[in-house]
């Protein structure tokens, strides 16, 4: 399978290097769409041919037994912009910095909060003009604080094995 992807990816590629460079590009123009699964409703600015504001809020209500003290809700926001360093024709691929913030509420308790600063590497794929394929993988500084204890600071990739991909569609006549 990732034998498979990666093929399409190469394919992908190859075949954008060989045609003219004309970027699909979405300057101005506003969408609705998923970039990252901890904030999934998104929301897309072009801020100009090469660069894409995203950004991205989450919420979840998680089920807690009676009696327990455990995860009970948690409130994702997430500010990334991708740059085009290269641009083909209906393809980019560039460098996105991102940040993240995260509010976890338990049952009972103190909360405890998340930041996440990202570095990623990635593009997007664009086969209409209505319609933009994202894919990125990167190197993520996550700061924790929990409702008790010391904080803690990790240093990590993100997107499992091959990366994290969302999508796009963009609204026409913004």
């Amino acid at each position: 399978m990732r034998k498979s992807l990666l093929l399409l990816g190469v394919s992908l590629m190859t075949v954008s290097l060989a045609s003219s460079a004309n970027a699909a590009g979405h300057s101005g123009q506003w969408g609705l769409g998923l970039m990252d699964s901890s904030a999934p409703v998104g929301v897309f600015f072009g801020v100009n041919e090469d660069a894409t504001l995203h950004l991205g809020l989450g919420f979840h209500k998680y089920d807690v037994p009676s009696g327990t003290v455990a995860l009970e809700t948690e409130f994702n926001f997430l500010a990334a912009l991708q740059y085009d360093i290269w641009t083909g024709n209906q393809m980019g691929f560039g460098v996105m910095p991102a940040i993240g913030f995260a509010s976890m509420s338990p049952s009972e308790g103190d909360g405890a909060t998340d930041i996440l600063i990202g570095l990623y590497l990635g593009g997007h794929w664009d086969p209409s003009d209505a319609v933009s394929f994202w894919f990125h993988h990167g190197l993520e500084i996550d700061l924790y604080s929990p409702p008790v204890g010391d904080s803690t600071t990790e240093f990590g990739t993100s997107g499992v094995e091959l990366g994290s991909f969302g999508a796009t569609f963009w609204i026409p006549g913004m």
